[in-house]
């Protein structure tokens, strides 16, 4: 299965606004670079950081999309304090949202084409949850990263390192339960095909919000 190739023209209709990111100091080349934009439009997707996703070859096939608001404690919604859904439906306004609403993204890896010859090279492949993972990891220096955009990986995800000469795979899963969880179950079902290590973090942290102290000591070696 493969998912459909949406136009590069897409990104044009995204504005060059990241004010809902700078509480996270990413700089601005790093924002550019992965051509996320913010989506204002009148759709249920509006109102959201929209990042694209592309597949092996570097064409963009899909997007993952960010509430620029908080949880509404009310509706369990992530949409602005001011506005109610109708029938209560807060999970209409979920953290993230991917668009198409056909996109599999069980089959895609973030960031896989831009670091697939860095994998090649070190024969080693870094693992995060989510694109703001991913960020940090490469404004530090790692290079060699993906993201599974969730907490599991599929077969057809490990096929994919292992056609980039993959033998080394370090989980950076969140330190929450299901991070650990997640983390875990990678380590049991992908044993005979990596050499699998589960890298801890702090509690309460992810490695978009790790310190670089942490990227020194634990991760840089590794790279």
């Amino acid at each position: 299965s493969k998912n459909e190739v949406i136009p590069e023209s897409k990104l044009e209709n995204l504005l060059k606004d990241y004010s809902s990111l700078s509480d996270r100091n990413f700089k601005k080349e790093t924002l550019e670079l992965f051509s996320i934009g913010l989506c204002e439009s009148s759709k249920i997707i509006h109102q959201r950081i929209m990042i694209p996703i592309r597949n092996g070859e570097g064409e963009i096939v899909g997007f993952t999309g960010r509430s620029v608001h908080n949880l509404n404690q009310k509706t369990g919604g992530y949409h602005p304090d001011s506005f109610s859904p109708k029938n209560n439906s807060g999970r209409f306004f979920s953290k993230w949202r991917t668009y198409p609403k056909n996109f599999n993204k069980s089959i895609e890896l973030y960031n896989f084409h831009e670091a697939k010859s860095y994998i090649q090279k070190s024969n080693s492949c870094f693992i995060v949850e989510g694109p703001f993972d991913l960020w940090r990891m490469w404004e530090m220096g790692a290079k060699n990263c993906v993201s599974t955009l969730g907490t599991g990986l599929t077969k057809y995800q490990a096929d994919k390192l292992i056609s980039a000469d993959c033998i080394n795979l370090h989980v950076l899963y969140d330190s929450d339960k299901a991070g650990k969880e997640a983390a875990e179950k990678i380590s049991k079902r992908f044993n005979s095909d990596f050499h699998v290590y589960n890298i801890t973090l702090p509690e309460s942290t992810d490695p978009a919000s790790m310190s670089q102290d942490f990227f020194d000591i634990k991760i840089r070696p590794l790279l």
